[in-house]
């Protein structure tokens, strides 16, 4: 079974809820994820992983806000950049995968105390890039912030 691969017949994907519907056995990769010290930092857990997928979860606490006590958008952007990271390390490879840009959407605002949803999926894996997308959810399916960025295959 571990050598099946994933068609996209095998996916039920809403952005929203981030399910995953699989016709295939394969694990949760969440005890497999290295998490850096900014995850730490952050308190972020890892909600889900398969492989091109990854879905974190952190509370917005107050060091995480500006003086407006919202989400800080560089935090938003460090959160994305994580994920985008763990995104890349489910795909299992024997290589570290490393950021070559990354570009960020502030679409609305996060609160003191919100509990968010930060979810990464790989779009396309190429032979030296790897593309893919991260986005920030708020618990009520609202779109907080997203990114695209490209990881380069050493």
């Amino acid at each position: 079974m571990a050598d099946q691969k994933i068609t996209r017949e095998d996916v039920d994907y809403n952005p929203c809820s981030f399910e995953i519907r699989l016709n295939n056995d394969i694990n949760n990769l969440c005890d497999c994820i290295p998490k850096s010290p900014l995850s730490s930092w952050l308190n972020a857990s890892i909600v889900k992983a398969y492989p091109g997928e990854v879905e974190l979860e952190f509370i917005v606490t107050p060091k995480l806000t500006n003086p407006a006590g919202v989400l800080h958008g560089g935090i938003q952007c460090a959160i994305l950049d994580e994920v985008v990271g763990m995104t890349g390390a489910s795909l299992e490879m024997d290589k570290f995968l490393y950021a070559i840009d990354l570009k960020v959407d502030y679409i609305r605002k996060a609160k003191l105390g919100q509990t968010l949803s930060v979810k990464g999926k790989i779009i396309k894996l190429g032979r030296n890039i790897v593309n893919c997308t991260a986005e920030i959810y708020s618990k009520d399916c609202k779109l907080i912030a997203q990114a695209n960025s490209n990881l380069i295959i050493p």
